[in-house]
């Protein structure tokens, strides 16, 4: 119980971006930050579901209203490229990622320094 109380956070937009946090922290990665505010040297903000700002990686979901609205995908195409040109390793997650985290979980491990 003391362990799972550990694990809350009351930042998290979803249940799923909660499961996902908690598979990282309990696979052995730092915790990570949820939809902290990030700023470009452009000035522009940025809320990634999930980052380690110190190592400029982050972890954003991709749910199906990101695919099929024409706006929301070309905001999160000048998004991410704003935050790749900046230097951030970006992982752009799908329902099956967070379904069964393995390979986001190995992609953490090649991209998080502190791994």
């Amino acid at each position: 119980m003391r362990t799972a109380f550990g694990l809350l956070s009351d930042a998290a937009d979803s249940p799923t971006e909660s499961e996902v946090r908690v598979a990282i922290v309990t696979a052995g990665f730092p915790p990570p930050m949820v939809n902290a505010e990030i700023t470009l040297s452009s000035g522009e903000t940025f809320h990634p579901d999930l980052s380690w700002p110190r190592f400029k990686v982050a972890i954003d979901y991709e749910g199906d209203h990101h695919r099929v609205g024409r706006d929301q995908w070309n905001r999160d195409i000048r998004r991410f490229r704003a935050l790749a040109d900046s230097g951030w390793r970006i992982y752009r997650a799908t329902a099956d990622d967070y379904r069964v985290p393995h390979k986001l979980l190995l992609w953490l491990e090649r991209n998080l320094p502190v791994a």
